[in-house]
């Protein structure tokens, strides 16, 4: 029979009364009871705080798809922030595994408003490796934000590894990440996508070296965005940046991209022994932003390297 600890605050049984995560330690118990066989079907779960795990050597995925251990509640995250969570391996009956590794391991229920800073999954073997979500199982993950980086031997997302079957309106919606992925099948969003039918992949946005999905089985996901960064060459640094079109400018975290085609005004100030040939103090240049990341388009004519200009 289902166990419910009643240690957390709240009763977890509506959205009005969820369950209160409010410390790292109560997040922690929230893996440890999925792992020791609560799935917490049918309750909720409520961030109530900004948590910094940057204390945590290596957070505990909750959840394993490995011993079917899956979080079936619906957790909140509440537009609160978890930073620097990070995850090298998982421990299964003792033993050290590396699959299924991210926030969640496994997941059948419902995640959602779920903002993740600098999450760091450093393990290059195992797969099905995820920042919210390492294996999905007919699950919903929503309006989720991943910052940081991902690496696995394969399935491997920013938002989530491995989405697998699917049930009528799951899937990954109105997430953002800016992540970078390694492995084999490797995206920006997701890494494998197994299931067929009635899965909704849409209206995500993404900054990453991989594209939006590593592989998918029939299903192709739409309306998904990839953006790019600008930045400043070697020598140089932004005094401003600003895009007129502001529905071309997405933050993700506390950066800023931009969509194909942008029209992008730089102000660059040049540092240290680097100098614009006029003297100027700053220049201003243009970019338009095409499918790579683009960098301010200086000249080796605007510039000279005044190599004495520490010694006075």
């Amino acid at each position: 029979m289902q166990r419910f600890d009643s240690a957390f605050s709240g009763s977890g049984n509506s959205e009005d009364d969820p369950y209160l995560i409010s410390s790292v330690a109560d997040l922690q118990k929230l893996s440890t009871d999925v792992k020791g066989g609560n799935s917490y079907k049918d309750k909720f779960f409520k961030l109530m705080a900004n948590l910094d795990l940057k204390d945590v050597t290596n957070f505990e995925p909750i959840g394993t798809q490995q011993n079917t251990l899956a979080f079936e509640g619906t957790f909140d995250g509440n537009n609160y922030t978890i930073s620097n969570v990070t995850i090298s391996q998982s421990i299964i009956n003792g033993k050290k595994s590396y699959y299924d590794l991210g926030l969640f391991g496994y997941n059948k229920g419902t995640i959602k408003n779920v903002t993740l800073l600098n999450v760091n999954i450093t393990s290059s073997n195992g797969s099905n490796h995820g920042g919210v979500v390492g294996y999905n199982d007919g699950g919903t993950v929503n309006n989720c934000i991943v910052t940081g980086n991902v690496a696995g031997s394969q399935y491997v997302g920013g938002v989530v590894g491995y989405n697998a079957y699917t049930t009528t309106g799951s899937g990954i919606t109105n997430c953002k990440a800016d992540v970078q992925v390694s492995g084999k099948n490797i995206g920006g969003i997701f890494g494998y996508n197994g299931a067929d039918w009635n899965v909704l992949i849409t209206n995500n946005t993404f900054h990453s070296n991989a594209d939006v999905v590593g592989n998918s089985f029939s299903y192709t996901p739409t309306d998904n965005t990839r953006v790019y960064a600008v930045t400043a060459p070697t020598g140089f640094k932004f005094s401003s940046v600003s895009c007129t079109d502001t529905n071309n400018v997405v933050t993700i975290g506390d950066k800023t991209f931009y969509k194909e085609g942008a029209q992008v005004s730089a102000t660059v100030t040049p540092e240290g022994i680097y100098k614009f040939n006029n003297n100027a103090s700053s220049q201003n240049y243009n970019v338009t932003i095409g499918t790579s990341d683009a960098t301010v388009p200086i000249l080796v004519t605007d510039y000279y390297i005044q190599l004495d200009a520490q010694k006075t």
